[in-house]
């Protein structure tokens, strides 16, 4: 996701083969999509260079 975040220009993000967002990044990688999608809490950080992803993944 982070790769995704900081070098694409525009993103599609799937959710069970549907489009459930498009959009900058800034605009598809929110928590509430984040969450919605992959079922994972997710803390999107705002920088100069990009946003930055942080989760964890509890089995």
């Amino acid at each position: 996701l982070n790769l995704a975040a900081n070098y694409c220009q525009r993103l599609i993000l799937l959710k069970a083969g549907q489009i459930a967002a498009t959009g900058a990044p800034e605009a598809v990688l929110t928590p509430a999509n984040i969450e919605d999608t992959w079922c994972v809490k997710a803390q999107v950080c705002k920088a100069d260079a990009g946003i930055t992803i942080s989760y964890n993944m509890v089995a």
